[in-house]
């Protein structure tokens, strides 16, 4: 097995991780009180960096547990390991972070945000443009 069969994990993980950032700092600069607008951008951040924390944390605890049972799913040899287990594994948390999302999502209220409408003066005169040409 070859680890180019991680590629296209990871450039899912990629791609979805920028439209995360994107959202994630949209939400923040517009649903946050304008007064904490500042710390809205630095909770923006830090969800990225916990995130990545508790990405290892996940990773740890999954080798010590399945250590114990025998045969860890992360080994040294990768046509011995067991990353499907672990994926098997993701796939079921996002599952739940999907129904958690949802359910919260539909309970949310958006803050109104005002839109701010531009007048353009119309300036055009028909007749005065016939008449010089």
């Amino acid at each position: 097995m070859s680890v180019f069969w991680l590629a296209p994990q990871f450039l899912i993980i990629g791609i979805g991780d920028g439209f995360a950032l994107v959202g994630l700092q949209e939400y923040f600069y517009d649903q946050v009180p304008d007064s904490m607008r500042s710390l809205g951008i630095a909770l923006y951040l830090s969800v990225i960096g916990a995130a990545n924390f508790i990405s290892s944390l996940l990773i740890t605890l999954v080798d010590h547990i399945t250590e114990k049972g025998g045969k860890s799913w992360f080994g040294k040899d990768l046509n011995t390991s067991r990353l499907d287990y672990f994926y098997w594994l993701l796939a079921g948390i996002t599952a739940g972070n999907i129904c958690i999302f949802a359910f919260v999502a539909s309970r949310y209220s958006y803050k109104n945000v005002r839109k701010t409408t531009v007048a353009v003066a119309d300036c055009y005169e028909g007749d005065h443009i016939e008449a010089m040409a």
